[in-house]
């Protein structure tokens, strides 16, 4: 085997180790990214309407997920004069949907729970 071709081997040996390694760390950020901002089921269901805003906001995280927010193009309108937040449910790996959870507040309280497939 030639001088060249034993460079362009270990060339391209190194092109896919870095595309790979770029996979598995952009796969990472994007689950990180996903996981900061949602909730379990548990703490869905706990959170019932009427409860004040400042319980609920408790038990959610401080940050909406930023992919529950891409969401939001496809979702009903909210309640008139509510301001609602997104956040999306913790999945398992193997789901091929992540539902996101919108909680909309008026007066204090909160009026609606959804979930939005």
């Amino acid at each position: 085997m030639s001088k060249a071709v034993k460079v362009g081997l270990w060339v391209v040996g190194g092109l896919v180790v870095l595309v790979v390694a770029g996979l598995v760390i952009g796969g990472y950020l994007l689950y990180d990214k996903l996981d900061e901002g949602s909730i379990t089921e548990e703490t869905y269901a706990s959170i019932q309407v009427g409860q004040a805003e400042s319980d609920v906001v408790r038990q959610l995280p401080r940050q909406q997920s930023d992919l529950a927010m891409a969401a939001v193009e496809e979702t009903p309108a909210p309640p008139k004069g509510a301001d609602c937040r997104y956040h999306a449910a913790k999945i398992d790996a193997a789901s091929d949907s992540v539902p996101v959870h919108r909680f909309c507040f008026a007066g204090g309280r909160l009026t609606e729970k959804t979930t939005l497939e």
